[in-house]
């Protein structure tokens, strides 16, 4: 049977209630086998890592570094386009946004024919920090992935896509 993801010992049943609860579940291989929860610590682990390193280079949040990293690669983007690329919802977008206004690392730009449109936009100090996010999360994008070959990286690569298109079908 595959390691567990934490180093706990395996959870043993408690009472013959519980074992007959477990038998019938789908949890015969222990919750921490479910590739959902996996990709959820494996999230939570290397977002905890990142988080400490934006903070302490940068004072900033992944939250917000994130979103630095969004506005930056799709520039200029509204609101929206924040929500959807950093996986967010309106009014989170919306509060990192003012954030970063706050910090002087974006601005809002009346898009060209509409005024009604906003965008969001780098500053220049916003254009540098961006370019600290990007090293950042390169860094960390290798330390995560330094555990595989390159061959293995390609495969989950791939893997990942697939789950992705189709968990966006759903």
């Amino acid at each position: 049977m595959p390691q567990a993801i934490f180093s706990k010992p395996a959870h043993k049943p408690t009472s013959a209630a519980h074992k007959a609860l477990l038998a019938q579940s789908e949890f015969k291989d222990g919750l921490d086998r479910f590739l959902t929860y996996r990709l959820h610590v494996l999230n939570k682990l290397t977002d905890r890592k990142t988080n400490e390193l934006y903070e302490k280079s940068m004072q900033l949040t992944l939250s917000d570094c994130r979103c630095l990293a969004v506005i930056g690669h799709f520039y200029p983007v509204s609101i929206n386009d924040l929500a959807l690329y950093a996986n967010l919802d309106k009014s989170q977008a919306s509060r990192a946004a003012q954030r970063l206004v706050d910090e002087g690392l974006i601005g809002r730009q009346s898009q060209e024919g509409d005024s009604r449109i906003v965008n969001l936009v780098l500053t220049k100090k916003g254009q540098r920090a961006y370019i600290k996010v990007v090293d950042i999360a390169t860094r960390r994008n290798e330390d995560v992935f330094a555990a595989l070959t390159p061959v293995e990286r390609a495969l989950l690569s791939g893997l990942l896509d697939k789950l992705i298109e189709n968990a966006q079908g759903e």
